[in-house]
């Protein structure tokens, strides 16, 4: 399948929303309208899109290998090289900063970060968040929790897959605990908040139906013109946002899982919704491409564009338009570090972790190591 062009968008979506979501760090006033994007599926739509496209490759993959070993170590070590080094880099830069600086009046103690990094490098910061839980001791390092998320379902969904246990058990197990999380109550600082995987598994679900049922899959996309579904999904489109709202149902979460879900669902079949190639598009996909350094990066420039500000007198940000003028720096910022990141950092070890999967993989098949038959 040619890739997703409707994916990169929707990871572009994904990570507008949550950059939205935290220009409060630039003016802590702002939260009273930032809520409304707030969780606002940007990550749900993340965790659902990476459900799928990680299970779609896992599962186009998995009967070309005899051992486990063969299978999960290259699939690890390309995670590992994609992931980890641009996550360890700018981590590593916020704390140097906090350490150099004093800028603990936005970025928090030099404790508080130092504890960020280390649990956020460790890919465990989503259960150190939920032992701290204490949203007084916030750092620009807290959207790591999840990183760490995907990093633990990345070591989970290989052994799963590949130890096939009956499919229809494993769909049923996969519906039920997705539609529990679904339907629990979930507020900040409880561990079903920082361990959800309803989205994650949704994604799974979706990959699984097009490997196992394509011909069905594909007669139901083709049971309607493209316009229809096209139109079905403007009007899904807000709904991660629309639904965020706790005032709304006690279980919005639920519901903003369940909306990203949709939403993956209607392009998981590569047939460009997003359609054409208007300038638009093209900056979608853009941005879509460079989300995952974004997302690494905004967080960071937020708090420290603020700081940086503050700390030379430029002004206090009282006023409306020097926030703006502060937000739409920040946003110039994110861009140009994420390009910095995606050029000489991301491409070149995923590169690199490729090549090394590659060379791993052919022995180890050869040598049937690690079998689990």
């Amino acid at each position: 399948m040619n890739k997703n062009r409707d994916i990169e968008c929707f990871r572009a979506y994904a990570v507008i929303i949550t950059f939205i979501a935290h220009l409060w760090v630039i003016n802590p006033s702002w939260q009273a309208w930032t809520t409304y994007f707030w969780l606002g599926g940007g990550v749900d739509l993340f965790f659902c899109i990476s459900g799928f496209l990680i299970t779609t490759s896992l599962l186009g993959d998995i009967d070309a290998h005899e051992s486990f070993r063969s299978f999960a170590l290259p699939f690890w070590v390309r995670r590992a090289f994609r992931l980890w080094p641009a996550a360890i880099f700018w981590a590593t830069a916020t704390l140097l900063v906090s350490a150099l600086f004093d800028v603990s009046g936005t970025l928090g103690s030099r404790e508080d970060v130092s504890f960020s990094w280390l649990f956020g490098t460790l890919n465990v910061a989503n259960l150190y968040l939920w032992w701290l839980n204490d949203p007084e001791r916030v750092t620009p390092l807290w959207h790591y929790w999840s990183l760490s998320l995907e990093e633990q379902f990345y070591i989970l969904v290989p052994l799963v897959l590949f130890l096939r246990p009956r499919r229809s058990l494993l769909v049923a197990l996969m519906v039920l605990f997705a539609v529990y999380q679904s339907t629990a109550i979930r507020p900040w600082g409880s561990l079903l908040w920082f361990v959800r995987s309803d989205a994650l598994l949704y994604g799974v679900l979706i990959a699984m139906a097009w490997h196992f049922h394509p011909k069905t899959m594909t007669r139901g996309f083709a049971a309607c013109r493209k316009g229809v579904w096209q139109s079905l999904l403007l009007v899904l489109l807000p709904l991660p946002v629309l639904l965020a709202r706790e005032a709304l149902s006690p279980y919005y979460m639920g519901w903003v899982a369940i909306s990203s879900a949709a939403l993956v669902l209607l392009v998981s079949g590569n047939a460009d919704l997003t359609g054409g190639s208007s300038w638009l598009r093209r900056l979608a996909i853009y941005i879509g491409a460079r989300s995952y350094s974004i997302y690494l990066v905004h967080y960071p420039v937020l708090a420290l564009v603020r700081e940086a500000i503050l700390a030379t007198s430029l002004t206090d940000l009282s006023r409306v338009e020097d926030q703006v003028i502060a937000a739409m720096l920040a946003a110039i910022t994110t861009i140009a570090l994420a390009e910095f990141s995606y050029r000489f950092i991301e491409t070149p070890l995923r590169v690199k972790g490729r090549h090394i999967a590659g060379k791993m993989a052919r022995p180890l098949e050869k040598q049937g190591l690690g079998a689990v038959h």
